[in-house]
């Protein structure tokens, strides 16, 4: 939540520890790639650490969005048709970077109706892609428990913001708990009590 007298996070941090916090969210990188969404997850913070200061989000979702405009997915690789889980996982970060924005920012709902199209179309991917038992996750470059995670949490994301129909939202329902039990049958190290990655 907002940045004020008493927040049970920030308020344990002594000043200078607040304004080091503060300044190392100003800043952001050059990205032509999907790394970019890290740039927007950092506006996002940065919305509530400086409310007051000139948020530079809508700059970084644009570049984000436009990475989706050609074919809908987000290609790793110049249009060459490379759609692997950076496309979800962008989605996420930008996604929650949004949630960030306090609900009285205008511009809130109108970027989640933007990135609506883009989470349908993957939604429909993962649909037609997995298994009934939570298995088949095709994309290269983060299979395993890296996605799984990434499409349960990008799923947990559509139902949360009614981006899906009745349908598709019960069928993610379904599949989520399915993906969860797979993601504990392949991943989980019952020895070390983690997930192996």
């Amino acid at each position: 939540g907002p940045i004020k007298n008493g927040n049970q996070i920030f308020s344990l941090f002594n000043r200078e520890e607040q304004e080091n916090i503060s300044n190392q969210l100003k800043v952001t990188r050059e990205f032509k790639t999907n790394w970019e969404a890290f740039n927007a997850c950092i506006e996002g913070a940065n919305s509530i650490l400086s409310p007051t200061a000139t948020n530079t989000l809508p700059i970084h979702l644009n570049k984000i969005l436009d990475k989706y405009k050609e074919t809908g997915y987000m290609d790793d690789s110049d249009n060459l048709g490379v759609y692997d889980s950076y496309g979800i996982m962008s989605l996420n970060y930008c996604v929650k970077a949004i949630e960030l924005l306090d609900q009285k920012n205008i511009g809130k709902q109108e970027y989640l109706n933007l990135f609506q199209p883009h989470c349908l179309r993957y939604a429909n991917l993962i649909k037609d892609l997995l298994y009934p038992d939570g298995s088949g996750w095709p994309f290269g470059r983060s299979v395993g428990v890296l996605g799984q995670l990434q499409y349960i949490i990008f799923l947990e994301q559509c139902i949360f913001h009614q981006f899906l129909d009745i349908s598709l939202t019960t069928w993610a329902r379904g599949a989520i708990k399915n993906c969860i039990i797979k993601m504990v049958d392949l991943f989980w190290d019952e020895v070390k009590q983690w997930f192996c990655f």
